[in-house]
Formats: structure tokens, C-alpha cells, sequence
């Protein structure tokens, strides 16, 4: 059974070849006892696209994560300083986890509720 969530947040940026793009892993346990592979990949801003994979073991999905992530950074991705601390929640804690700042790019497209609504 998994322990707790495993999350890894990747971005490769290359301002000369108009390069900003994400990858997202997350592992998950399901209802069933087997654990997900959550992969995301996109355009920073996008929705990007998104693909899951069921492993039995947890020891798998973690090793395909863990190869995942290894192709990723060799390709030039780089963990994101505000996502570097481990994102874990015990089932006792009611608070929620504390969100990322958002970045200046998204700081810009934040826009303010309308008036009366």
C-alpha cells in the first residue's frame, strides 16, 4: 500500500527557442490496491495532455516514475524551486496543503472577479 502520494513537477524553459514546457508525475493509490502512474505534459499555461498507468506493486509504479523523471532531466527538465519540498498529508490532518505561488506569468493572467458575483 502506498505510504504517502509521491509527486514530482518538472519544467524545461528555453527563452531563445520559445521553449516552456511542464511534466507532472504523481503516484496514487486506487479503491482496488494497486497503484497509479499519473504522467502530465504540456505547455506551462495549457492543460496539457494526460495518461495514467495501473501497476500492482508499488515498487513498480515508483521504479517507472523513477525512470520516468531520470529521461526527463536528461532531456534538460529541472525540478521547480517551489515544488522541491515533499508534498505529504497524514489521513488525521484536516488542513489543506499549502498551494504554490503563483508564478509572474500566471500572476498575469489572474484576472479579479466581477463586480456583485
Amino acid at each position: 500500500m502506498l505510504m504517502s502520494a509521491c509527486h514530482l513537477y518538472l519544467e524545461r524553459r528555453d527563452p531563445a527557442l520559445n521553449m516552456a514546457r511542464f511534466y507532472r508525475l504523481c503516484l496514487q493509490p486506487t479503491l482496488f490496491g494497486e497503484v497509479v502512474l499519473l504522467r502530465e505534459w504540456g505547455r506551462i499555461g495549457t492543460g496539457g495532455q494526460r495518461i495514467s498507468q495501473c501497476y500492482d506493486r508499488e515498487t513498480e509504479a515508483l521504479a517507472a516514475l523513477l525512470a520516468l523523471a531520470r529521461r526527463k532531466r536528461a532531456r534538460g527538465y529541472r525540478s521547480r524551486a517551489s515544488f522541491a519540498s515533499p508534498v505529504t498529508k497524514s489521513a488525521g490532518d484536516a488542513r489543506p496543503l499549502p498551494a504554490a505561488a503563483p508564478s509572474a506569468s500566471d500572476r498575469a493572467r489572474i484576472r479579479p472577479a466581477p463586480p456583485g458575483g
